[in-house]
């Protein structure tokens, strides 16, 4: 299986270019869900973040569409097993994980999930942080039956924290 992040075919100017893109198309998609109200808290509707202030331009191309259509289908099937309507509500238990970091999920490509954390700690904290998320969010979502196969977890403050494969986070069988 050949990893649309690290393909050695590809320069690490064109790998470091597609990091970028990835990070300008999530942060995008961030800003337009935020600006229609999804999955944000009443308390937090005056609030404002780098992302609704971005002036990239969303994807384009025929499949742009069904890219925000996998991601959101994947951000809603992981709030559904936890039960709650936004990430935000994590942020109020006792112990708080990587659910309460995680501020947005975009598709670069088919089977491929993007996924944006804010974290505030140490690079330490943000890689445990993001090893957890790519490792839960597999089981949660039920990645084979969605045709998840690659989640690239990137940390606002740290960069790229992690990509793992469908076969390096759940068990064979």
């Amino acid at each position: 299986m050949q990893n649309p992040f690290t393909d050695e075919s590809i320069t690490p100017e064109q790998r470091r270019n597609r990091i970028w893109l990835a990070i300008a198309g999530a942060l995008v998609f961030s800003g337009v869900i935020s600006s229609l109200g999804g999955g944000r808290d009443d308390s937090a509707a005056g609030e404002s973040s780098p992302a609704e202030q971005s002036t990239t331009q969303p994807p384009t191309g025929p499949d742009a569409p069904e890219r925000e259509a996998f991601a959101a289908e994947i951000n809603q099937a992981a709030l559904d097993s936890f039960g709650i309507d936004s990430w935000s509500q994590t942020c109020r238990a006792t112990q708080v994980g990587w659910p309460c970091f995680l501020s947005d999920m975009e598709s670069p490509g088919e089977g491929d999930l993007v996924v944006l954390l804010q974290t505030s700690g140490t690079e330490e904290e943000a890689d445990r942080l993001a090893d957890d998320a790519a490792h839960a969010l597999f089981k949660l979502v039920n990645a084979k039956e969605r045709g998840l196969e690659w989640i690239q977890v990137i940390d606002q403050s740290h960069g790229l924290m992690t990509t793992l494969h469908y076969s390096e986070a759940l068990p064979a069988g």
